[in-house]
Formats: structure tokens, sequence, C-alpha cells
């Protein structure tokens, strides 16, 4: 009787066990599926950066995990960035034209953009190919900037062509900054009046102390004539 017992026990504890194990198991598969598909969907969601987006492969990795934007694990956006796939040159130089049709930019600015770890993320190689395959109308580029420069911000001629070729600003060549000077039109005495005022009302500057600053050649670069007009017709 106590044999039979002790062997009921033995086959109790055996299923048991089977049986855990068995819950072990399914729960292990269970949830490597589920790994696996929220993997799979962030290699999908970065696929879809790579071709439509033209973005960059280190990119997409920054966008599947941030916060506000895909949200995905970083272990799941690792996945995706180890396994997505794209022509990564053609995508830096789709981002390039881009740049320069819709922007405006230098094509030197283009490729410090495409390379900004900041920025586009694309690797050095990449934004090598880019700025030597890409193509713009650079004149017209610098001009459409020196434009907005004159109508927005109410610079100078001089000040303008200063910021176009600058190596922290527009970066154009002197050739292309020559150009957009030489073509860019403007009410120039507005331009000085309209700065006049922001310093007379922001800065409490004296009329003197203006003028000097309008026509400093390290400053708003205007000419003597057009920072007098300025000061002329400051309290009109």
């Amino acid at each position: 009787m106590s044999h039979n017992i002790k062997k009921y026990n033995y086959k109790i504890l055996w299923i048991l066990l089977v049986f855990i194990l068995f819950r072990i198991f399914y729960f292990s598969i269970a949830n490597g599926s589920e790994v696996l598909s929220e993997n799979l969907k962030a290699l999908k969601t970065a696929k879809n950066y790579a071709k439509k987006d033209n973005m960059s492969k280190q990119a997409i990795y920054e966008e599947l995990k941030d916060e506000d934007g895909d949200q995905f694990t970083k272990s799941q956006a690792i996945y995706a960035k180890e396994h997505v796939t794209g022509d990564w040159n053609k995508n830096a130089l789709e981002t390039a034209e881009s740049y320069a049709k819709k922007d405006n930019m230098s094509k030197q600015a283009i490729y410090e953009e495409l390379k900004d770890k900041d920025g586009d993320q694309f690797t050095k190689s990449q934004a090598i190919y880019a700025k030597e395959h890409v193509t713009g109308d650079w004149n017209k580029n610098a001009l459409e900037t020196a434009k907005n420069y004159a109508k927005k911000d109410n610079m100078s001629k001089q000040a303008i062509y200063e910021e176009l070729k600058d190596k922290d600003g527009d970066q154009f060549t002197k050739s292309q900054a020559i150009y957009a000077k030489e073509h860019v039109t403007g009410d120039w005495n507005k331009n000085a009046l309209e700065t006049a005022k922001s310093y007379a009302k922001e800065d409490n500057m004296s009329k003197q102390a203006i003028y000097e600053e309008l026509k400093d050649e390290d400053g708003d670069q205007f000419t003597k004539k057009e920072a007098k007009f300025a000061i002329d017709n400051l309290n009109n």
C-alpha cells in the first residue's frame, strides 16, 4: 500500500514537473515571438525611413528610439540599425539636392549639414559623395539668400556679402558672393533706418552712437550716405 502511494506521488510530481517545464517553454517561445515581432516592426519602420525619407542609418537609429518619435527600445533600434539596408550615398545625394533646390544652400554648407552629428548624420564619405555629385545653380542660391537678408533682416549690401562668404555662415565661394552682391537689390536707406530704429528702441543708443554703428566696417557696414539718411529720419 505504502509502495503504491509513493508511486502515485512520484507520478504526480512528474506531471507537475512536465507541466511547469511546458509553461516555461511556452512563455519563452511567446516572449521570444513578441521580441522578434517588435524588432521586425522597428526594422520595417527603418526601411521606410531609408527608402522614402532618404535618411542616414544613424539618423534612422536616433529617430527610432526618440522619446518624441517612434519610441522603440534601444535594443529594438539597434536590431533595426544592424539589419536595415539602403543606398546611403544615394540618400545623401537626394538630401543634398533638396537643400540646394529648396533651401538655397551653398555646396559647402550642404556638406557640413549632411555630416553634422546633430543634423543628417551621414558618414564623411557619404557626405563627400553627395558634395561631389550634387548640382545646383550656386550663383542663384547665393542671390536668393542675399535677397532674403535684404528683405527680412534689413542688412546692408556689404554685410550681406560678408555673411554669404563667411566660413561660419553660408559658405558660398567668393565669386558666388560677389555675384549676389552685384545683382541683389534693396532699399538700403530703409534697411539702415529700420536698423537704427531697432538700436534706438532696444539698446537705447544715442543718434551719434547709432550712426557710428551703422557705418562701422566691423558692424552693419552701411554707407555713410545710408547711415546719414537713417539718422536724419530716425524720429520722423
